[in-house]
């Protein structure tokens, strides 16, 4: 909880100057934000947050990471500051994902963060792998352009429960480094 009671303490010795939160369109982000806004106990009169996806001289962004440098100006002028209602929100969604027991959950078409089965992805991926050996950071790419709320992290984790289960079959040493290889088993 270090990092929650670091950033109170930074709050605390700023507490006149404006707080900007960057959270991107995907779960994990307003997890995060969830889980800082459930912890912080001082004012939030002066936090302001950004809502993605945001439309700045006509292209759209969905992540933080998306923008260029040359928009940051811009995007920095659709900054809202935090309402009593959304902190609420925020709140509340930490509270109920502190309650489930789901490993996996995911950011729905509605915005709603909704938990899922660990095998959710199981199919897609499976819909990757073909009967040759293909680079695993290849089949992540190739996943992320269809779904880019999943996490690379998430989805090397279930192509070892996968090979487990005999479905897929590994090629080259599996240890979070991203260098194997995978087909169909």
């Amino acid at each position: 909880m270090s990092d929650i009671e670091e950033i109170k303490s930074f709050i605390k010795s700023y507490d006149n100057e404006r707080i900007y939160l960057w959270t991107d369109y995907m779960a994990d982000s307003i997890l995060h934000t969830a889980r800082l806004l459930f912890h912080l106990t001082v004012p939030c009169n002066n936090i302001f947050i950004i809502d993605f996806p945001i439309n700045v001289s006509g292209r759209v962004f969905y992540r933080m990471g998306e923008v260029p440098p040359i928009h940051v100006d811009e995007i920095a002028k659709h900054f809202n500051k935090l309402t009593d209602e959304d902190f609420t929100k925020f709140v509340e969604l930490w509270r109920k994902i502190k309650s489930g027991n789901s490993m996996l959950r995911i950011l729905d078409e509605n915005g709603q963060i909704l938990e899922k089965e660990e095998s959710y992805y199981d199919s897609l991926i499976i819909s990757y792998v073909t009967n040759e050996f293909q680079p695993v950071v290849r089949i992540i790419g190739d996943i992320f352009c269809d779904n880019p709320n999943v996490c690379d992290f998430f989805l090397d984790w279930r192509f070892k429960q996968l090979s487990l289960k005999k479905k897929i079959e590994i090629r080259g040493k599996f240890n979070y480094s991203l260098q194997y290889e995978v087909k169909i088993q």
